[in-house]
């Protein structure tokens, strides 16, 4: 949303959910919620009874210039399987805090990709990751920091195993 108005909030119930790449224009598969204004980040609700895959330049992100970002949660049924791809929740320049990401599946995959709730002057968003298997791959990151403000909470319930250290 461009202007002073919150951005809206994108709810999607599925079985599988998957995003992957970019078109011949160069735009990616993506789920967004994004204030350019001065409102509010909208936050992104997805329910999936098996999985969702993030892959090669997928998305999903909230986002707001100056207040608080939105929130993401994921209730997923089986598996959370992000190749070189992000879910983020940020704040551009002013006070707002980062939006919180909540990811609840059996299995999550990480390669090469990026979970991040991350402010300018506010707090950063808070990361909270319940699974059975952490499965990790290449360079990833779990962040949620502020560049000026406090930085917020990771917390990951789950072993983590380290494919590569792993094989």
């Amino acid at each position: 949303f461009d202007g002073s108005g919150n951005a809206g909030v994108v709810n999607i119930q599925t079985t599988d959910l998957t995003l992957s790449g970019t078109d011949s224009r160069g735009f990616s598969s993506a789920v967004a919620s994004i204030a350019t204004g001065s409102g509010k980040g909208g936050g992104i609700n997805i329910e999936a009874s098996r999985k969702v895959e993030l892959l090669d330049g997928g998305f999903i992100a909230t986002s707001a210039q100056s207040r608080d970002g939105g929130n993401i949660t994921m209730t997923i049924g089986e598996l959370l399987h992000l190749r070189k791809s992000e879910i983020s929740t940020s704040v551009g320049t002013d006070r707002g805090n980062g939006g919180n990401i909540t990811i609840d599946p059996v299995f999550v995959l990480l390669e090469d990709s990026r979970i991040v709730a991350n402010a300018f002057q506010g707090s950063g968003g808070n990361i909270s990751i319940i699974s059975q298997f952490f499965l990790t791959q290449g360079d990833w990151l779990v962040q949620a920091s502020s560049e000026k403000g406090i930085s917020g909470n990771v917390v990951i319930s789950s072993p983590r195993v380290d494919l590569a250290g792993a094989l």
